[in-house]
């Protein structure tokens, strides 16, 4: 049987690179000791994708079907693809309630640089497979999993290259300090949500 985990988010600066998937000693002990007793089980992981939004659950499968991509601490099933998703974040246990958090643990710094007229985003997430620069632009429509900040009235041209993401302002829009610091906290929180949604990498 699944159980929900509930979502949390920390905003932090300054972290390293994402990582495979974390446990905290609280969460290795339960798992441990849940397993003790069932010593022919795996702790199993699915991220669960709707219209709705995501879920990852959990629960106790009886065999191996995979092999993870990491080395855990504890026996783990989970599809490579949602292991590649599920990189950068912790999963906690909260002994008082009785249930697993999982933290995105998504780090996030957002520069405007008025001469060029564009944000930057530094992050340690990737969305893309390879380190290749992708090239959108908003006269060719930008793709359906775009952040929905990415506003293609402001937001003239996006280019992501591993972690870092390039938002080139309309050469039309060139507003006031106040209105950018609204739209630098609009593109920060949206992509924040996204990656916080534990989306798949694109090949």
């Amino acid at each position: 049987m699944f159980q929900k985990f509930v979502r949390n988010l920390f905003f932090r600066k300054n972290e390293n690179p994402a990582v495979p998937l974390r446990f905290t000693a609280a969460a290795e002990e339960a798992i441990r000791k849940h397993l003790d007793q069932r010593k022919e089980s795996v702790f199993r992981i699915v991220v669960d994708r709707t219209e709705g939004g995501t879920d990852v659950k959990i629960g106790y499968d009886r065999n191996r079907n995979s092999d993870p991509l990491y080395e855990y601490p504890i026996p783990l099933e989970i599809d490579p693809e949602d292991e590649v998703s599920l990189e950068g974040a912790r999963i906690d246990w909260e002994a008082a309630t009785g249930e697993f958090r999982i933290y995105p643990d998504v780090d996030l710094d957002v520069e405007y640089q008025p001469i060029r007229n564009r944000f930057r985003i530094d992050t340690n997430r990737r969305l893309f497979d390879d380190l290749d620069r992708r090239r959108f632009q908003a006269e060719n429509g930008y793709p359906e999993w775009m952040p929905k900040a990415v506003d293609p009235s402001k937001i003239g041209t996006l280019e992501i290259r591993g972690s870092v993401w390039i938002l080139f302002l309309n050469g039309a829009y060139r507003s006031n300090y106040s209105d950018i610091l609204i739209l630098e906290k609009e593109i920060a929180d949206s992509v924040l949500d996204f990656f916080s949604a534990f989306p798949k990498r694109i090949k």
